[in-house]
């Protein structure tokens, strides 16, 4: 049922379909080509895992001197596994959201100059006419790979994300997995449970799905890296993605809390940079605790008057202007971000008992948060929530203070 059998000929393969079809004695004396391709991947152990096992069977009949000897053999096939990137890849294409606004052809024309300075010479992969400026959260990128004659054949799959809420239909703009993305060689697949909890929903966002490069720690080897994801028993993504990604045996999935954020994404926290280390990578994290001393700093030393947010809007469309000795006496920012600096370091530690990093190997990266309606939400654009880019360069996005 998960696979399909082909037949080399003169005029190319034909299907060969093994409950019917037989070889003929010219063929096995000459020689047979055949092709095997898997109709979908591996989503469920308990539906496929990913094997099967192709027999050949001989019927020998009979030779001058009486019976022949019938023969078998089997070999046993696996589907390749999907696997997500990290890192420590590097970028061939950005992939961004288009709009007509001056703020999408601000941002647009900067990314462009980012990818261009790290040498990235293909153009923007501009979406068009999708409404969803969040590219990130709507598609995920991954592959296959198998041995060929010649080095390795790839092929690209992009997953639409699981965003059901409210009884569906799934978010309009993961489409361009199946529209604009597919074709040879680069496939699109989706997998979801309508039966997820909306409240739930904001988990399925890709946001919420990064990748831990290659590691080794406590005699465990994960040389392809783990999936991370925000998650906990009582506010988890969609249990039935979570469950195709361990399916494919080579990154299983690592949760940490993120039930404390608003929007809940891994993304908002932590990120990893390809670095010249014994690793080959750091951790770059949210820090809240830095960015609240700078602000402090710089007040002792006579700016407290100096305006942040300059000419900028709040999430109700206020504005956002406020001096850096205002920042520092909103009691309730203050509590917000101690609040915020507990949960990082949880998430901090959870990494280090998985990876072993230490300390010198995080990278800080000066973030404030507000509590909203008993989570916290970005007071300032996340620098952690940047876009990493070959030969070094890094491109976040600009705190605007």
């Amino acid at each position: 049922a998960f696979v399909r059998l082909f037949k080399q000929t003169g005029s190319g393969f034909i299907h060969f379909d093994p409950t019917v079809d037989v070889l003929t004695p010219a063929e096995m004396r000459e020689g047979v080509e055949f092709a095997i391709e898997a109709t979908d991947i591996v989503r469920s152990p308990s539906v496929w895992d990913g094997f099967i096992d192709a027999t050949l069977d001989i019927e020998a009949g009979t030779g001058p001197s009486g019976p022949l000897q019938d023969g078998s053999d089997t070999v046993r096939l696996r589907v390749a596994p999907v696997l997500f990137r990290h890192h420590l890849d590097p970028s061939e294409t950005i992939y961004v959201s288009a709009f007509a606004t001056p703020e999408s052809v601000t941002f647009r024309m900067h990314l462009a100059v980012a990818a261009s300075t790290a040498g990235i010479s293909n153009p923007l992969h501009e979406f068009w006419g999708i409404g969803d400026q969040w590219t990130q959260d709507f598609f995920e990128t991954g592959i296959m790979s198998m041995p060929n004659v010649g080095g390795a054949h790839t092929i690209h799959v992009n997953f639409r994300s699981s965003n059901y809420g409210s009884g569906g239909p799934l978010r309009t703009a993961g489409r361009v997995v199946f529209t604009d993305l597919r074709g040879p060689d680069v496939a699109g697949a989706v997998q979801y449970d309508p039966t997820h909890p909306d409240f739930m929903d904001t988990l399925n966002s890709f946001g919420n799905l990064e990748t831990l490069p290659p590691y080794d720690h406590g005699g465990s080897s994960w040389p392809l890296g783990r999936v991370i994801r925000g998650g906990t028993p009582s506010f988890y993504p969609d249990p039935s993605f979570d469950e195709l990604i361990d399916a494919q045996g080579m990154q299983p999935v690592i949760h940490f809390d993120t039930e404390w954020l608003w929007v809940g994404h891994i993304d908002e926290t932590l990120s990893f940079l390809p670095v010249a280390s014994p690793r080959g990578w750091a951790v770059l994290a949210a820090d809240v605790t830095t960015a609240w001393n700078e602000l402090v700093n710089a007040e002792l030393l006579g700016y407290g008057n100096t305006p942040m947010f300059i000419g900028k809007m709040d999430p109700w469309g206020n504005p956002a202007e406020r001096t850096i000795s205002q920042v520092l006496a909103d009691v309730d920012l203050a509590n917000a971000n101690a609040w915020a600096a507990a949960e990082d370091a949880d998430q901090l530690d959870q990494l280090t008992g998985e990876t072993g990093v230490q300390p010198s190997e995080i990278i800080s990266a000066p973030f404030l948060m507000f509590e909203y309606l008993d989570y916290l939400v970005a007071y300032v654009p996340n620098l952690v929530n940047g876009v990493v880019l070959p030969n070094g360069v890094f491109a976040p996005p600009d705190p605007h203070g």
